[in-house]
């Protein structure tokens, strides 16, 4: 019987020390962020028979639309897609024809040229629908990696005030944060018919918005009892 006690005290000091063990760390956080720009925008342009009530044929507004288009400097294959088109009955059963595209570019500065190059072509219905980074996942796990260094930087920092060595880690909780890229020329969104209702105005420097993205990172590292 007095084997089996000292069997069950032994078990539970056993439990306490790793327990105990445990309970030694220290945890801390770690951030890294960055100013990223769009490198990619996503421009939608509408044709439709129904504006002119059917003045201007489909085969028309296609026409204006890629010397628009090449004008610009597009290469239609690889940038310009359909999206849609459809027939739609209008008064006295007439038929007008619609058709979408989504044109892709790689700077604020194409896009400006489209813009202007649609308009000189009387293509009025175009809207700037997004932008983003093409390489945003490689700046944020770059991000990633700064943010834990600094963590480690900062436990090895505190470790060492208190007399400890630092072990290995423990836990690792990861937490990304960006806003929505959004493209900006003299705080508005560009399109065509914007511009065009405008008259002549004048637009100042077209670039897209910059957005903070930031990695923050909180790291549990393992104390070590120091044997010195």
């Amino acid at each position: 019987m007095r084997k089996i006690i000292l069997l069950f005290v032994i078990a539970i000091i056993g439990t306490s020390t790793i327990y105990a063990q445990s309970e030694r760390y220290i945890e801390v956080n770690g951030n890294a962020s960055a100013m990223v720009e769009p490198n990619k925008a996503e421009i939608l342009i509408s044709l439709s028979e129904a504006d002119s009530k059917g003045k201007t044929t489909m085969a028309t507004l296609e026409s204006q639309l890629a010397k628009a288009l090449q004008q610009a400097g597009i290469d239609v294959k690889k940038q310009l897609v359909i999206t849609g088109q459809s027939s739609a009955a209008q008064k006295k059963s007439k038929s007008y024809l619609f058709k979408n595209y989504r044109l892709t570019v790689s700077s604020a500065e194409e896009a400006e040229t489209v813009f202007n190059a649609l308009g000189e072509n009387s293509i009025q219905n175009a809207t700037l629908n997004r932008v983003w980074n093409d390489k945003l996942k490689d700046i944020n796990d770059s991000l990633k990696v700064e943010a834990f260094n600094a963590a480690k930087a900062n436990a090895q920092l505190l470790a060492k005030t208190a007399g400890q060595p630092l072990g290995g880690v423990l836990m690792i909780n990861c937490y990304s944060y960006d806003n929505d890229f959004s493209a900006v020329v003299n705080d508005r969104m560009l399109s065509t018919k914007s511009v065009s209702e405008g008259g002549d105005m004048e637009l100042g420097s077209v670039g897209f918005q910059k957005i903070k993205v930031q990695q923050n990172i909180t790291v549990r590292f393992e104390l070590l009892i120091n044997k010195e």
